[in-house]
């Protein structure tokens, strides 16, 4: 489920479309068999919330355990692991117990139920050197099925930098490779470093901001080692370049270069393919977004978001869930997925036939995450003119 709500391009909050789940009624949706995971809980606790990573001593966590040398500081989320374990088992226990009534969870049963919906149920997992870590049991059959597939997209996916920005901001977003030399991403994201040509009689044509460039970073991972991923996978917007800005959707689609900064030259990732008919995306069907996934400091829920992002951010994730809906419009696509707002320009991919179905750009908090539907533009002029690919459902 959505972690937070993208502050870009919120939709308002009373909007009946959005009218959410409780916290229960997601539970009762997406948890498995309660017995089996009560039992895992007692079992094989490693499976339900995974130890914490000792890399996590130097992310940033410190602001949640107070000024503590590393090893302190590992010994506290140890700590706060149990007593998550803790709290998920009493939510699984009154989940049981209102089988037939529907119970209230007390605080702690609901910081439990938290830990449970991200880490069993929407889990966001690592990608290290275009490989996802292995997933939590629920999702171990359906990603390892389809991993070498997954695998074949991931490359694609990066993240948009920018140098000369007036705030200091270094990227924008998550964009993904659509076409020879182009990327799709959110029309929010490229408002960062780029603005309508005046002579365009709209906003239908962007180019680069005075004094700023920009590029997409393929390799931003976060490593076992601590490195950073391959220096040599960023690639240009060209200065000059025509960005295209869809006037109705939030979509964008910007020119880069085809050979990456470096000695190498490699070339422009693969262009990722789009569903070109959504028949089959209707409500419970899995799909995954790939993206980057950013700390929000105004998350309502700060430190529930910082234990289960393990205090990583900015770097390539696995993000698997299910569509929620399609509304009434055929044009937005709303999903549960557990994104951040730096996933504004993610790619939601189906994951039963690895097509993209979806552009994401915004998220309610623990309501829903909104996604344009992309397969109903498979036949619209920027799109077509740009020569974005579109494949079979």
């Amino acid at each position: 489920m959505s972690s937070q709500m993208s502050s870009e391009n919120a939709a308002p909050a009373e909007d009946p479309r959005l009218a959410g789940e409780t916290l229960e009624e997601q539970l009762r949706r997406t948890l498995p068999n309660l017995e089996a995971l009560l039992a895992e809980i007692q079992t094989d606790p490693d499976a339900v919330i995974p130890p914490p990573a000792r890399v996590r001593a130097t992310v940033g966590t410190a602001h949640l355990f107070g000024d503590q040398k590393p090893e302190q500081l590992t010994a506290a989320m140890e700590q706060e692991r149990a007593r998550l374990l803790q709290f998920a088992r009493m939510a699984v226990e009154a989940l049981r117990r209102g089988q037939r009534v529907s119970i209230p969870l007390t605080a702690e049963e609901r910081r439990g139920a938290l830990a449970l919906l991200t880490f069993v149920t929407r889990p966001a997992l690592l990608v290290q050197n275009n490989r996802f870590v292995e997933p939590p049991p629920l999702w171990q059959e359906a990603l390892s099925r389809r991993r070498s597939l997954i695998e074949r997209t991931l490359p694609s996916v990066g993240r948009i930098e920018m140098e000369g920005h007036p705030k200091g901001q270094p990227w924008a977003g998550t964009g993904w490779v659509t076409g020879p030399g182009l990327l799709m991403t959110n029309r929010h994201v490229v408002e960062e470093f780029a603005v309508p040509e005046p002579a365009a009689g709209g906003t239908a044509r962007w180019r680069l901001k005075p004094q700023m460039t920009a590029s997409i970073d393929f390799a931003e991972e976060w490593l076992p080692d601590g490195g950073s991923g391959d220096e040599q996978r960023t690639y240009e917007i060209p200065k000059g370049g025509v960005i295209r800005v869809h006037p109705v959707h939030d979509l964008a689609l910007v020119p880069v270069a085809g050979t990456a900064r470096g000695s190498e030259q490699r070339p422009l990732p693969p262009p990722l393919t789009i569903a070109a008919r959504g028949e089959a995306i209707v409500e419970g069907r899995k799909l995954y977004v790939a993206g980057y996934p950013a700390r929000d400091w105004k998350n309502r829920e700060l430190e529930h978001m910082e234990r289960l992002f393990e205090a990583i951010f900015n770097v390539k994730r696995l993000q698997p869930g299910q569509v929620m809906q399609v509304l009434a419009d055929k044009t937005t696509l709303l999903h549960d997925c557990s994104t951040l707002g730096g996933n504004s320009g993610s790619c939601v991919v189906d994951l039963e036939t690895n097509r993209v179905v979806g552009l994401h750009y915004a998220g309610f908090h623990r309501h829903t995450n909104l996604a344009i539907a992309l397969w109903m533009l498979a036949d619209d002029p920027l799109l077509r003119e740009a020569g974005v690919r579109f494949g079979q459902a």
